[in-house]
């Protein structure tokens, strides 16, 4: 997917490092960052997304928090948005593909992230 840049926002070193590797492997850029302040500043800095791909669970800012600051500026609503969580915890309830926001189980399966992101 030349062209298609991907956000990945996970605090897991050895998740990061798969996740990035493997879209990087499909043919899409991708930009990695630890946290969800990290992955603010890089929206605030202009840089453009097509689709952000978040953990939950984070310090600092948590996936949930970023999909909030973004869906209150009207430049990141169009951004694809899957939020990822490992925990017990559902978050579908929170989000809504009719906001462009989705929910994977961590680890994603790929079959779907690509059907998402695709």
């Amino acid at each position: 997917m030349a062209g298609y840049k991907i956000l990945v926002v996970e605090d897991d070193p050895a998740v990061r490092e798969t996740i990035t590797r493997r879209l990087t492997r499909y043919g899409f850029e991708v930009v990695a960052v630890t946290n969800g302040a990290e992955a603010w500043n890089s929206i605030e800095s202009g840089e453009q997304f097509d689709a952000v791909l978040s953990d939950q669970d984070m310090p600092e800012m948590t996936g949930i928090e970023l999909l909030a600051r973004m869906r209150e500026r009207e430049q990141t609503r169009g951004i694809t948005f899957v939020l990822m969580s490992g925990g017990g915890g559902s978050y579908e309830e929170l989000i809504a593909p009719s906001f462009n926001a989705y929910f994977l189980p961590k680890p994603p399966d790929f079959g779907e992230l690509l059907k998402i992101i695709g």
